[in-house]
């Protein structure tokens, strides 16, 4: 994407074909954070690949920041990752999305990238999956912490009364 790209909310329908795209997003200060800064209900992304690196305070993903919609048949090699200062919050990460809303799922996705978090809720395809859905997925990347801690996870940080099925991890998960 052009330099200045500052993602948006979402609302539709891309079917990227398997088309890539690179991403260079550091916003330290700003949350909700991805390809696009939410994707609101109804919302459906399918086959996009994410490539680069995504860096933001809280709510950070490879496609979005947040996630209402659905997010189908994608991969992730960008790094995602939040800041280390004190100054920042630096929580919900995942390679595919920072949080999963009960209206929300993720199918068939996998992650490739490294996921970097400084306090909670990381994951390689989401942070948190609140109430929501995520089947056949795979995380490949290495899920770690600044500050040790938290929830981590190869698939989810935390489920949060999400369903996780059909999902395979083999990336490594570090708290240091």
């Amino acid at each position: 994407l052009t330099e200045g790209y500052e993602p948006f909310e979402f609302s539709g329908k891309l079917y990227g074909n398997g088309y890539t795209i690179k991403l260079n997003h550091n916003y330290p200060e700003k949350s909700y954070i991805g390809l696009f800064s939410k994707l609101l209900k109804g919302s459906v992304v399918s086959d996009v690949v994410i490539e680069g690196k995504v860096c933001g305070n809280t709510y950070v993903g490879g496609i979005a920041g947040y996630t209402d919609g659905k997010i189908l048949n994608s991969m992730n090699y960008a790094s995602v990752s939040t800041p280390s200062e004190d100054t920042y919050k630096g929580t919900h990460g995942g390679g595919i999305t920072g949080a999963l809303s009960v209206y929300g799922g993720i199918s068939g996705c996998a992650n490739y990238g490294e996921i970097k978090g400084r306090s909670s809720y990381f994951g390689g395809i989401v942070g948190v999956a609140n109430k929501g859905k995520v089947v056949f997925c795979e995380n490949y990347g290495k899920v770690s912490t600044h500050l040790g801690g938290g929830a981590y996870g190869g698939i989810a940080g935390n489920s949060s009364n999400g369903i996780v099925e059909k999902c395979l991890n083999t990336g490594s998960i570090k708290a240091s």
